[in-house]
């Protein structure tokens, strides 16, 4: 696992010195969270942040003194010699001590983008009883120059989307770097180094490790050597996987010994994560290998150090959208080995990608605008049956009392009918109160059936003319003659039946 300090001028810097009788106090920006740094290693800020920050306090401060070719006083790097046993070995020295940490936001260069990000600043004591060493710390403060480079044991990590996110960790130490020859893996904003990732846990340096730095018989002596690795490009694009334990010794040398296992992200024992290859000795040692499992002539188009995978042009190809693809592992002794061939066709090339990209970022812009159009539609209509609401919830009210009148209006129309229907009954002294009290004829009142009741009316007259006729009858039995003294032609106002039924019934 690769996790580094960016060197530029915002991270891994010095930012403030104060000088005592016995000693300097320095204080620097040694990282910061939540994003990836070149190499694609990631510090999340959550809330063990501050917990694991605080491992750092008590720990050493490393660095190994050097005059550079002007005769000044420097430092160089973290000095990591590989063994021929296997051993790995740190020739830096103990130069103080960290006193104190704190984690707060500050703007911070990613990338060449400025972001605000909670960074991690240290507080640390550099002893003047080694006064070269305080010569090189105060020339470089005042350069600006003055980086640092932590190491980290880490325990788990996630990996996602290309971004190794280490979520389990502390810190062993802050080695301080000469800018002459502690060379950037991944260009002048990061200086980082990554050590074999093993099974256990890893120790995780954040500068850069180039060639001349882990070779067996390494001469840190050799200026020229040096200055030459510093303009090439040491970019670390591949981990060996070994499984180590740390030990810490005191005042000068940090030692690991390695033992190879299977890579795993929950890790319990410390170990060490050491890129054995440059860039190019690693481009150089795959295309071999491919070329050799091909069988002709072919060259490293695309390299994935993460996923250990590269994409080859080669001859014969039909088109520039072939390539073949292998997988590659690298083995204790720097050697390469390669999988199978897979030829594999890319749907747009690569001189296209961009014209393709921009038709892309065109259609999704058109998709973009159309949504946009058919959400303000339905805002809109939103908006409008929000107020229609807004207008029936004013007008329930009104429309309440409304209903309220119309059915008290209604009940008395129907206790109208219900009177004029009973007062019809009664009309006449056809009926008897007692009578229309009757259930067959209530139920005709309140259904409010005039039909029913009119001939109810009728036939309670007809009976009641029947009735006064038998009795006229009757008498006329009994009682002798009389002569007669009306007129034919008489002048009452009796009605007749027919004339009396139709007064009746029209009221």
């Amino acid at each position: 696992m690769l996790v580094l300090n960016e060197y530029v001028n915002m991270v891994g810097a010095v930012i403030d010195v104060a000088e005592h009788s016995t000693y300097l106090e320095l204080t620097s920006r040694v990282c910061y969270y939540d994003e990836p740094n070149l190499n694609n290693d990631m510090l999340p800020y959550d809330e063990f942040t501050e917990e694991r920050a605080r491992t750092l306090i008590n720990m050493p401060v490393q660095a190994k003194y050097r005059i550079n070719p002007n005769g000044e006083p420097t430092f160089s790097g973290h000095e990591m010699v590989k063994k021929k046993d296997g051993s790995v070995e740190f020739k830096t020295s103990s130069i103080g001590t960290h006193t104190e940490i704190y984690i707060e936001n500050d703007n911070v260069d990613v990338n060449g983008t400025i972001k605000n990000l909670p960074c991690l600043f240290a507080k640390y004591r550099i002893w003047k009883r080694y006064k070269n060493v305080v010569a090189a710390v105060q020339r470089l403060f005042n350069l600006g120059k003055l980086y640092s480079s932590w190491e980290l044991n880490t325990y788990q990590y996630i990996f996602d989307r290309g971004i190794r996110k280490v979520t389990d960790y502390e810190f062993l130490a802050n080695t301080l770097l000469g800018f002459e020859y502690a060379y950037p893996s991944y260009g002048t904003s990061a200086n980082a180094i990554s050590m074999a990732e093993f099974n256990d846990s890893q120790l995780i340096i954040a500068e850069a490790l180039s060639q001349d730095l882990i070779d067996e018989n390494n001469n840190n002596n050799k200026e020229e050597n040096l200055l030459s690795n510093k303009t090439e490009s040491s970019t670390v694009e591949e981990n060996i996987v070994t499984s180590t334990s740390v030990e810490t010794q005191s005042d000068t040398t940090g030692t690991a010994t390695t033992s190879t296992d299977t890579e795993k992200t929950n890790i319990e024992n410390p170990t060490t994560d050491s890129a054995q290859l440059t860039d190019y000795d690693l481009r150089d040692k795959v295309r071999a290998a491919c070329r050799t499992k091909l069988g002709k002539w072919c060259w490293v188009s695309f390299l994935f150090p993460n996923e250990k995978e590269v994409w080859c042009e080669y001859d014969g190809r039909e088109s520039e959208l072939d390539y073949v693809k292998f997988t590659y592992e690298v083995g204790d002794d720097d050697s390469i080995t390669v999988s199978e061939p897979t030829y594999v066709k890319l749907t747009v090339s690569v001189a296209e990608i961009n014209t393709k990209i921009a038709e892309l970022e065109k259609e999704v812009s058109t998709v973009k605008a159309e949504l946009d159009i058919k959400n303000n539609a339905i805002s809109k209509a939103s908006e409008t049956i929000q107020s229609l609401n807004v207008t029936i919830s004013e007008l329930k009210p009104f429309k309440e009392q409304v209903e309220i009148a119309e059915q008290k209006r209604i009940e008395i129309e129907i206790a109208e009918d219900k009177a004029r229907l009973k007062a019809k009954l009664l009309k006449g002294n056809l009926f008897t109160e007692t009578e229309i009290a009757e259930k067959n004829i209530t139920d005709l009142i309140e259904a409010r059936n005039e039909s029913a009741i009119n001939g109810l009316i009728a036939d309670k007259f007809v009976a009641s003319f029947d009735s006064q006729t038998n009795e006229t009858i009757l008498t006329s039995e009994t009682q002798k003659p009389e002569k007669a003294t009306a007129s034919l032609e008489t002048d009452d106002d009796d009605d007749d039946i027919r004339s009396f039924m139709h007064k009746l019934l029209s009221k």
